[in-house]
């Protein structure tokens, strides 16, 4: 069966015109026919549709209220990861000042083995 939209909007206008002025356009249909069996059909997916719809919506309406805290949270989240980013390179900073106090110890330590070699020389020398 084909049916043009034009005809198909010629059959519903009035339709919808009844229906805007309150008309009950309500039909008791025989559940054993094909046209019943169609609308329990029709009728069936539309409250499917509408548990859908009433599932989404409540779980925008968590999503929304759940928002504001995750926002917080992320906020939250980042602060730390700069304060764990300021720390590591405080420790890295503390690491090279180590590094470079050891060589110069080293260093020291290297300078006063030669002065007690030259000295305990020059007293086997005295001798």
């Amino acid at each position: 069966m084909f049916v043009s939209a034009r005809k198909l909007t010629q059959f519903l206008k009035p339709l919808s015109e009844a229906t805007r002025d309150g008309v009950d356009l309500t039909v008791n249909l025989d559940d054993r026919g094909s046209l019943g069996w169609v609308a329990q059909l029709i009728k069936g997916l539309l409250s499917r549709f509408h548990s859908a719809l009433i599932k989404i919506a409540g779980t925008a309406i968590r999503l929304s209220q759940q928002a504001p805290q995750l926002a917080k949270l992320s906020q939250m989240l980042e602060e730390r990861a700069r304060a764990q980013q300021s720390n590591a390179e405080q420790i890295s900073a503390a690491s090279r000042t180590l590094a470079e106090t050891v060589s110069s110890i080293s260093a020291s330590a290297s300078e006063a083995s030669s002065f007690s070699r030259q000295v305990a020389e020059a007293a086997e020398s005295a001798n």
